[in-house]
């Protein structure tokens, strides 16, 4: 049986000069999983708690951790 669970990244903008924005990752909160181990989950992020993402690329690092999370075939459905 697959897991359903949601991931919550709580981001902080951090403005930098005229146009260059940065996200800092302040904490990754993992609900409704009730069977993996929680650095397994986390293991899959491309960014990890304290990193920093360029809001042109906030996207694709959302984009590629889910992906990396349907890729263990753990789970049936994430949110990241």
């Amino acid at each position: 049986m697959k897991s359903i669970f949601f991931i919550y990244l709580n981001l902080c903008l951090i403005n930098f000069q005229v146009a260059q924005q940065i996200f800092y990752i302040d904490t990754v909160e993992i609900e409704g999983n009730k069977k993996t181990k929680y650095n397994i989950i986390l293991r899959e992020f491309v960014k990890k708690q304290g990193d920093t993402v360029h809001a042109e690329k906030l996207q694709y690092v959302i984009q590629r951790t889910q992906q990396n999370i349907f890729n263990t075939n753990l789970f049936v459905f994430d949110t990241v």
